[in-house]
């Protein structure tokens, strides 16, 4: 497959991933999403999504960050707000910040 020389084409080669600041936890559910194809979010930190999304940014996995942000619009409320506003912003992700600003809208009303 590989005939450029490089490590990729010597049998059984060794790649490393470099996952700086990604906790534990993100590492579990990210080897999961890959050997099961789901990816379970709930009861997730706002900092381990952080990591699933960064990690789906820098290797361009874009169901799993889709997944992500899925989520991530359904689950804002008044406790997460804040946080999901920096991600929004960060990302530069639309759909986010139109669900933020939906629920922001939402409690203004009340």
């Amino acid at each position: 497959m590989f005939q450029s020389g490089c490590k990729e084409t010597e049998s059984g080669a060794v790649i490393p991933i470099i996952m700086e600041a990604f906790e534990e936890q993100s590492a579990e559910m990210l080897l999961d999403y890959f050997y099961t194809g789901e990816l379970k979010l709930e009861g997730a930190s706002v900092k381990q999504i952080d990591n699933l999304v960064n990690f789906s940014d820098q290797y361009h996995i874009s169901h799993l960050q889709q997944l992500c942000f899925e989520h991530l619009c359904k689950s804002v409320n008044a406790d997460t707000l804040e946080e999901y506003i920096a991600l929004a912003r960060h990302y530069q992700h639309e759909e986010l910040e139109a669900a933020l600003i939906g629920h922001i809208g939402q409690s203004n009303c009340r």
